[in-house]
Parts: C-alpha cells; sequence; structure tokens
C-alpha cells in the first residue's frame, strides 16, 4: 500500500501473541458481564412474591395480550443471528489483524472510483494503525450482535438488535466491500455484487421494524415488488 511505509505480516508472532493474548482478557471480561446480566435477569423470577391480603371474588385477572413474534420475523432474526456469531468466529484467524485489510478489503476497491479506493484506503490505514484493537472489536461486535438477536425476542432491545445489525452491516458494505463494487467497473452479481452484506442490512431493517408492521400482509408484498 502506498503511503504506508511498508506492511505488516500475516505471520508476524508480535502480532499474533499479542491478538490472542487480547482475545482471552476480553473474553474474560465479556464472560464477567454476561453472569451479572444472566443474574440480574434471573433474580426477579427467584425472588418470593408477596401474597395479597383479600382478593375480591367478582374480579377476575384478565390476561395481558401480547402480540406473538410473526414466524417470519422469528426466521430472520434467529438465522441471521447465527450468521453474525459465525462471522464473528471466522474473524478469529491469526491473519485478520494484518491480512484483512491488505489482502481482502483494499483489493476490492481495486476497480472502483479514485473517491472509493480513497475512502476504502482511509479506513484501512486505520485498522493498520490499530491492528489488534481493530479485529478484537470486529469479533465482538459481530458476536455481540449474533447473541442479542437471538436473545432478544422481541421489544425496544430487539428491535435495537435490528437496527445495530444495519449500522454495523453498512460499515462492513463500505469499508470492507467498497459498497459492494457497485461503482466499478465489471458489475455482475455472479461476483457478489451488490455486496452479501447488504443482505445483513436488509434483514436488520426488518427486524428492527415495529411488531405491528409484521401484521397482514403488507411486508410481504412490499418485498416482493423491490425484488
Amino acid at each position: 500500500m502506498q503511503g504506508m511505509g511498508g506492511t505488516l505480516s500475516n505471520s508476524n508472532p508480535l502480532i499474533l501473541a499479542a491478538f490472542e493474548s487480547a482475545l482471552r482478557h476480553q473474553a474474560l471480561i465479556v464472560l464477567v458481564l454476561l453472569l451479572i446480566a444472566a443474574t440480574a435477569w434471573v433474580w426477579p423470577y427467584t425472588a418470593p412474591k408477596p401474597k395479597p391480603d383479600i382478593e375480591p371474588a367478582h374480579e377476575t385477572a384478565q390476561p395481558a395480550t401480547e402480540l406473538e413474534e410473526h414466524p417470519a420475523r422469528k426466521f430472520l432474526r434467529i438465522s441471521f443471528g447465527l450468521l453474525w456469531i459465525f462471522d464473528g468466529l471466522l474473524q478469529l484467524q491469526q491473519a485478520m489483524p494484518a491480512g484483512l485489510p491488505v489482502q481482502v478489503v483494499q483489493p476490492a476497491a481495486t476497480s472502483s472510483p479514485a473517491w472509493v479506493q480513497h475512502l476504502v484506503h482511509n479506513g484501512t490505514l486505520i485498522w493498520l494503525r490499530h491492528p489488534i484493537s481493530a479485529a478484537a472489536s470486529a469479533v465482538w461486535i459481530q458476536v455481540g450482535i449474533g447473541v442479542l438477536l437471538l436473545v432478544a425476542k422481541s421489544g425496544r432491545i430487539s428491535r435495537l438488535a435490528g437496527a445495530v445489525s444495519v449500522g454495523w452491516g453498512l460499515v462492513v458494505w463500505v469499508f470492507g466491500e467498497a459498497f459492494g463494487g457497485i461503482f466499478g467497473t465489471g458489475l455482475s452479481w455472479l461476483f457478489g455484487a451488490p455486496g452479501a452484506v447488504l443482505f445483513y442490512v436488509m434483514a436488520g431493517v426488518l427486524i428492527s421494524l415495529p411488531e405491528r408492521a409484521w401484521v397482514g400482509q403488507r411486508i410481504g408484498r412490499a418485498m416482493l415488488g423491490v425484488l
């Protein structure tokens, strides 16, 4: 890469050791946070409930009506949650800190206009200046999105998981896939255009919609119209 003053080797033992050490320490922190979150989650169910003094015979408890998750939304949420986790685990490869920006990201923008190459080049510069932090962050962001999609079945947290999936997907699409090559020459579906991560973005948009939006056939008809 021009202007870098040299490139980092994928097999640099210092980078590999630092990457593995960072992942081990961060995994311990994540485990502690998960244990705290799990304790806070189950605590209300373990606390004893006070018994009511008098229950009027004429009053009957009305069950709360909750809108069940639509099967299509559930399919998207679980399938793309698993895909995000799988993608995050792929980031554990030893060549990721130094090899991903030079061997994968930069070549993806070679056929794009100068402004796209400049944008992607700046992204790779940021990555290569902090290869350990960048690679480790990519692991935990993608695994975290996947876990959040799997755990949060409904409500604001579930919709937030979809929105985060959209945001990170766009970051990967712009800097990692050079806009999916849509501005480059020789655009073809056979070679991955307009970028596989756009499917993650579209799934995140659908998951971030309110549950009431899934009632009826409006979403299905809109998707068919777009396709």
